[in-house]
């Protein structure tokens, strides 16, 4: 049975993910967006939000801004048709989210998970790290908070716990 999925996200659940156990024990995906408040969060207030993220990154490129204000319209905006991903303890794990409101406690703002967070494939598969098709796998890599998920057949196969076709590991070292 396919995996199916509207959009695909990866998230680094806190700086040097800090709130990864957190958040998988917990089943939420947790966010900063410190100085943002949860009314202008749930308000989709977005150009007050644009212009405190400006001030906020006064010196760097107004595109920094831009990402940053997408990235939490992402988040905000996710309905359960959507998957998210994130690593912890060498494991790729998948959520979807509930619907509701981002919500915030003492450790920091977040929205809650369908049903939990899970390291198993559809089909039972544990979903070990080294074992991942390299695209996937690059992912834990990503420098910032939260990305789309390009190779989305490659993910759904991943998360079906289907063999991926021969080229899905080797096509990042292809040169065009």
């Amino acid at each position: 049975m396919p995996f199916e999925f509207n959009s695909a996200f990866y998230i680094k659940l806190g700086q040097k993910g800090c709130w990864e156990a957190d958040s998988l024990e917990f089943g939420r995906l947790r966010i900063g967006w410190r100085n943002q408040t949860i009314d202008d969060i749930n308000a989709g207030r977005w150009e007050l939000i644009e212009r405190q993220l400006r001030l906020e990154q006064d010196g760097k490129p107004p595109q920094v801004a831009t990402t940053d204000l997408n990235r939490l319209k992402d988040i905000t905006l996710s309905k359960p048709e959507d998957v998210w991903i994130t690593f912890h303890g060498a494991k790729l794990w998948w959520a979807r989210l509930s619907l509701g409101p981002v919500e915030e406690d003492h450790i920091s703002k977040y929205r809650t998970t369908l049903d939990g967070w899970h390291d198993l494939s559809q089909s039972g598969k544990l979903l070990v790290a080294n074992d991942l098709p390299g695209k996937i796998a690059l992912l834990q890599g990503f420098k910032g908070t939260v990305c789309r998920v390009r190779e989305r057949q490659l993910l759904s196969r991943v998360l079906e716990g289907t063999r991926e076709p021969k080229g899905d590991v080797l096509d990042i070292f292809s040169f065009h």
